[in-house]
Formats: C-alpha cells, sequence, structure tokens
C-alpha cells in the first residue's frame, strides 16, 4: 500500500548565510509499515538565540497554499523578529488583509479560490502603497512568465522557488525601508 502526505523537516547542520529553503520528494515507512511519499518543505539554517536586534515588531502576511512552506517561513521571519499571519489562499490572505495591519504581504502567484494576481490587483484597489513581494515556483505558464505579470500588476518584489532565508529577508527588509525612508 502506498499513501501521500505533506511533511516538514528541519535540519540544522549550516550557518544562516549557508541556508536554503527547498522542497524535496522523500520517501518513508510510516505507520504500519506502509511506504509513505511526501514532499518535504525542507530548511536548512541555523538560528542562534540573541542574534536578532532589538526592534519593533513588524507584521507580515505570507500567503500560500502549501502549509509546510508557510511554517518554513513562518520560522525564518519569527527568528528576525517579525510577527506573522498565515493564510492559505487569496481569499483568507484579502479577509486578514482587512482585519490586521501588515507591512508587507508574500503572496503565492498559484493558489486556490483566489490566485495570487487576482489577490495582488485587489490589494492594490484597496490599499496602493501596501508592499507586496510575489512568489512561486512554479511561475511560467508557456512562454508567460506569471511572476513578471505579478510585478506589472504592483508586486514591488519577486522571489522564485526555491529560494533561500537570506533571499527572503533581504526583500522583506528592503520592503520595510522603503516603507520608512530609512537608507
Amino acid at each position: 500500500m502506498e499513501s501521500r502526505a505533506i511533511g516538514l523537516v528541519i535540519w540544522n547542520p549550516f550557518t544562516e548565510s549557508e541556508s536554503y529553503l527547498k522542497a524535496r520528494k522523500c520517501t518513508g515507512t510510516g505507520i504500519g509499515g506502509v511506504n509513505v511519499n511526501f514532499r518535504a518543505a525542507i530548511l536548512y539554517c541555523q538560528v542562534t538565540p540573541g542574534a536578532t536586534k532589538e526592534r519593533d515588531v513588524t507584521r507580515i502576511l505570507v500567503a500560500d497554499d502549501n502549509a509546510p512552506f508557510r511554517a518554513a517561513v513562518r520560522m525564518v521571519l519569527e527568528a528576525e523578529g517579525f510577527e506573522v499571519v498565515e493564510a492559505k489562499d487569496g481569499a483568507e490572505a484579502m479577509r486578514l488583509f482587512r482585519e490586521v495591519p501588515v507591512a508587507v504581504v508574500l503572496c503565492d502567484v498559484f493558489m486556490p479560490d483566489k490566485d495570487g494576481l487576482e489577490t495582488i490587483q485587489e490589494l492594490r484597489r484597496e490599499s496602493p502603497g501596501v508592499k507586496i513581494i510575489a512568489i512561486s515556483g512554479g511561475a511560467f505558464e508557456g512562454n508567460l512568465d506569471l511572476l513578471g505579470v505579478a510585478r506589472q500588476l504592483g508586486a514591488a518584489e519577486i522571489l522564485y522557488k526555491p529560494f533561500n532565508s537570506t533571499k527572503l529577508l533581504e526583500a522583506v527588509r528592503r520592503q520595510l525601508e522603503s516603507i520608512s525612508g530609512a537608507p
């Protein structure tokens, strides 16, 4: 018997500068000796306690339909002192955006119910100044680069999955600096 599931693996042998987030196919033995195939969002990094600078808590909305990916992104952002709000699709992201003030929105392009492109357009209509980082691991449809389309629709920045935690944090900090006007 074969079963499919989603898994999250956390591994800490590398330094933060060598860290990265990646999806990987894995096979293992589940409960009762059942063979299990699963996709794992694997975060390779080491977070040193106390290494984070003291700062005001800044809230980031992460909209992605992949729960293990959201959990890994949450861990990276929270380790740097950010507060994270998670949404499983664009509809939930818009509801949370209206309820909870956020500084930056990370928005996957491919999500059920309301995709990232629709969500970016709606965010722009409701809050023209909101900082949006569009993300995707499947951003190409034929010759159309959907992350490029996301940028045209108002995403301030784009990240292609898999990306490392350093790239994620740099993108978030750039957007926060653009809000505060810091150099």
